[in-house]
């Protein structure tokens, strides 16, 4: 973007901002804030178009820790990016997305409720995330549309990925292991749940209320911890449901 800037966060301070939100604060639309690896204890607005990212050429992790914190990030501005951080024991929602056209990608998620939690939104993209020990993994309420939740590392979560109230996303080549939920589906239309990996002990793909769902080329089995059977594919007052080249363990 012509005329757009770049910041560098150091919780060292050796930059010119100790904290990931003055950063914010200082940047405009379009700008690129680096951050280098340390511990951060902080919650976040963007309410700016921004990309948050590593450092180039640094390795350590960039942890986001919430130690009893509501919210790690909250994305109000469209066309956010964020990639390569870590996000930990957050009370709610580690990132909690209420604009459109984001991308979340690469970054780490530990014991948050949920991990994202999309509301409201369309447009946006959940991409080669792992996400573990979390309440919920990816939820998508409330008219969020147009989701992209693909080839993310989803582990020990209660509800793995939940749809409520949501139409039009889709859930595409996620692995999902050691839930309880695998994916489920609440009063959903015209999602697509196809070539997902879901290893759960209860539930693998739950539709309830929901109408015009695709669930294609999808794994469905049991649990190596598990100790009761897994209900691979569950309808309930669902219609128009295509269910095609599914394998069920």
């Amino acid at each position: 973007i012509e005329g757009a800037r770049t910041y560098i966060v150091d919780d060292s301070g050796f930059a010119n901002y100790n904290t990931i939100q003055e950063a914010v604060v200082a940047a405009g639309n379009g700008d690129t804030i680096y951050i280098k690896p340390g511990e951060y204890n902080e919650e976040v607005i963007l309410n700016r178009s921004l990309t948050l990212m590593p450092l180039t050429g640094e390795s350590g992790p960039i942890i986001l820790k919430g130690d009893g914190l509501e919210t790690g990030i909250t994305i109000t501005a469209n066309g956010c990016s964020l990639q390569g951080l870590t996000m930990q024991d957050f009370a709610g929602p580690a990132i909690y997305v209420q604009s459109s056209k984001n991308t979340l990608k690469k970054t780490v998620f530990k014991n948050a409720n949920p991990a994202i939690l999309v509301r409201g939104s369309h447009e946006n993209t959940i991409f080669q995330n792992t996400i573990m020990d979390s309440q919920g993994g990816v939820a998508l309420w409330e008219n969020s549309s147009e989701t992209l939740v693909s080839e993310n590392d989803i582990l020990g979560c209660n509800v793995s990925i939940l749809v409520r109230d949501a139409a039009r996303n889709r859930i595409i080549r996620n692995k999902i292991s050691d839930a309880y939920w695998g994916i489920w589906l609440d009063n959903a239309g015209g999602c697509q749940i196809e070539s997902n990996d879901i290893k759960s002990k209860r539930f693998g793909i739950w539709l309830l209320n929901s109408s015009s769902i695709n669930v294609a080329q999808n794994k469905v089995g049991i649990d190596n911890s598990a100790s009761s059977i897994t209900n691979a594919i569950n309808l309930a007052n669902a219609s128009g449901t295509l269910l095609q080249g599914n394998a069920i363990n």
